[in-house]
């Protein structure tokens, strides 16, 4: 390609050079790289693995997100196995991962409609009390040692000469609103729960259609506004690149828990606990606006003043859970009966067949089978040994003899009573213990925002004063 004679650079056809390029390279492949016939054969037989194998291996990493979210990035059968999975049961863990959140569910281009696979919402970010009490120590100390610093330095400002005095007071002023800026951002940063905006609840309820638990524990609140004109909503931190003059609506929290009643039909578990947002009107709007909701957790919201709304967990009494039998699969409380037997109860040896028992135990007696009975034995004195007056059961047996207050006249006869075996008395691999029977009777199965009304307007009979909107409903 190099002209030797004038020293130059020859011009050819794009297409010749190509075809040159292309030769050059079969060429290559063919003598240089060229694969055994095995190996390529092994490569043409490679197959992506089914969806079902991939959904077995991916349930495995049900309780790791990040594990997840890498594995939905690496092709697009992966993609379409994870999702659901992932999204199924998200978990939150900051501010800006709910955001995120939010801004996938609304996005207008998606390959799932996100909101659909989501069937709980987590918020709480993992934080348990002992957490939360390890952070606000730690929070408290650093503020005490940062207060100490900063009376020192007010202390040195204070002895300085006059002359200096002004530039140093402006120093000090400024370093007093540089405390707060850092003392502000290290709560931001150090912040042990998430700021959700109500924004993004409603947000949430119009995506998130068939949630059926939704965890805001430990959550702190922000009141958007919505802007007339637009129909977006805004944030504290958006508010300078909107135009003035514009119509700005703000969104209570009431409105927030309205349209999650409303689009979130299938909502039945809501746990708020540790809010300071949650008052008794909050709890009430819950209760009121969700018509399924079955269980409510707002322990330890110390800004509700009706103490027995967070005292314990506010459940739904009126459809009672069915007890499940023993060969129940799943782990929730089952329910096991043990063989009914006139011994059940604690007794007297010396009243052991006492003819004034009770009406539960003669209906006891009643449901006990015929070969359940007691079996007598009676020594032989010819012989020396105990002879059998009835057909003994086959059941395991326990010896119960008889103790009377003139032993002399005893004749050495006892009893066989028939106990339950040991098959019987053994839990069920796999299977909790039977769960205590519910005391609730008929008159106390009430709906939760039954139970609820009822406990706002007995503190309102006993003068509670911020329940003035209870008679509104």
């Amino acid at each position: 390609m190099y002209n030797s004679k004038r020293s130059g650079i020859l011009t050819i056809q794009r297409a010749q050079y190509n075809n040159w390029c292309n030769n050059r390279k079969l060429s290559a492949s063919n003598v240089v790289t060229s694969t055994p016939p095995t190996h390529r054969d092994n490569n043409l037989r490679s197959f992506p693995l089914p969806p079902e194998l991939l959904l077995e291996v991916f349930a495995y990493l049900t309780d790791c997100q990040p594990a997840l979210h890498s594995a939905s990035l690496v092709c697009t059968q992966w993609m379409y196995c994870a999702a659901p999975i992932l999204y199924s049961h998200p978990k939150i863990n900051d501010t800006y991962r709910w955001a995120t959140f939010i801004l996938t569910l609304t996005r207008d281009r998606m390959s799932f409609f996100y909101g659909d696979l989501i069937r709980s919402l987590d918020l709480s970010s993992g934080k348990s009390i002992e957490a939360m009490k390890d952070q606000e120590f730690y929070r408290r100390l650093s503020n005490s040692n940062d207060d100490q610093l900063q009376q020192q330095r007010i202390t040195l400002v204070n002895n300085i000469s006059d002359r200096r005095s002004r530039l140093n007071l402006n120093v000090r002023d400024n370093g007093s609103i540089r405390f707060q800026q850092e003392q502000q951002d290290y709560l931001m940063k150090g912040l042990p729960f998430i700021i959700v905006s109500t924004s993004s609840l409603v947000q949430m309820s119009h995506t998130c259609r068939n949630i059926t638990s939704l965890n805001l524990s430990y959550t702190s609140l922000l009141y958007d506004f919505l802007v007339a004109e637009t129909g977006e909503y805004l944030s504290t931190l958006q508010r300078y690149a909107v135009q003035p003059g514009l119509t700005h609506i703000q969104i209570p929290i009431e409105q927030a828990i309205q349209s999650i009643g409303k689009e979130c039909l299938q909502l039945q578990q809501v746990k708020i606990q540790r809010c300071e947002w949650v008052t008794a009107h909050v709890i009430w709007m819950f209760v009121y606006h969700c018509p399924n909701l079955k269980k409510l957790d707002a322990r330890r919201s110390t800004k509700c003043t009706v103490k027995r709304l967070i005292a314990n967990v506010l459940e739904d009494t009126s459809h009672p859970i069915p007890n499940s039998t023993v060969g129940d699969n799943n782990g929730s409380d089952s329910s096991i009966e043990f063989p009914s037997s006139s011994s059940s109860s604690t007794m007297d040896y010396n009243s052991f067949f006492n003819e004034n028992a009770n009406q539960e135990e003669e209906e006891e007696e009643e449901d006990v089978d015929d070969d359940n009975l007691t079996v007598h034995f009676r020594l032989n004195e010819e012989t020396g040994l105990y002879e059998q007056l009835e057909i003994p059961n086959e059941s395991r047996m326990t010896l119960v003899r008889q103790h009377t207050e003139e032993p002399e006249e005893s004749n050495d006869a006892f009893w066989i009573m028939p106990f339950p075996t040991a098959a019987d008395e053994m839990h069920p691999i796999g299977l909790r213990p039977p769960s205590p029977p519910n005391l609730n009777s008929t008159g106390n199965n009430k709906s939760l925002k039954n139970i609820v009304y009822d406990i706002l307007s007995d503190a309102k009979e006993s003068g509670a004063s911020d329940l003035h909107w209870l008679q509104d409903y």
